[in-house]
């Protein structure tokens, strides 16, 4: 029969990704990151124009180049892995 045990945190424990974490009963783990979403992403140059004209935000976001990084203290991989 499965069994399952949860924990929980409060919010402010958390990082910005949310995990499921499945421990396997042979022992191996399952580790899934949901809803990174963009908020957890940080970006240079910061200043953009919105109330700018469409082709005008366009044209503009493709002369620049950006520096682009996650702003977890301990990064946040894009992966789901499974681990022996």
């Amino acid at each position: 029969m499965p069994a399952a045990k949860l924990e929980f945190a409060r919010r402010g424990a958390l990082s910005h990704a949310r995990q499921l974490l499945l421990t396997l009963t042979d022992g191996r783990q399952v580790s899934i990151l949901l809803d990174q979403g963009f908020g957890a992403w940080k970006c240079e140059p910061l200043r953009h124009d919105f109330s700018a004209k469409a082709a005008d935000q366009a044209r503009r976001l493709g002369e620049q180049n950006f520096s682009v990084w996650i702003a977890e203290p301990n990064g946040s991989p894009l992966v789901v892995e499974m681990t022996a």
